[in-house]
């Protein structure tokens, strides 16, 4: 929490949210879910690329997260956005 806390309530008061105490945040933990306990991500981990994902709901998943990502980010292109080009050559 000492790492993260400073920069999120910086970030709020930026935004003139209500000032915020340690007492008055909580952060929900999974990783353990994940990875056996005491490792983290790290050099020679699996990078995953686009043939690792599966047909259906990884696939959808993805999908819906990116639609989001474009409607609130001008910087991502949304999945049917006009992106051909036309080139010099």
């Amino acid at each position: 929490m000492k790492d993260w806390l400073p920069a999120l309530l910086d970030g709020l008061r930026r935004v003139g949210a209500p000032a915020l105490t340690s007492g008055d945040l909580a952060m929900g933990f999974y990783g353990d879910l994940f990875r056996p306990q005491g490792q983290t991500l790290a050099v020679g981990d699996p990078v995953y690329g686009a043939a690792d994902v599966e047909d259906g709901f990884e696939q959808d998943l993805l999908f819906a997260w990116w639609q989001a990502a474009a409607a609130v980010d001008d910087q991502v292109v949304a999945p049917d956005g006009n992106t051909l080009a036309r080139t010099p050559r």
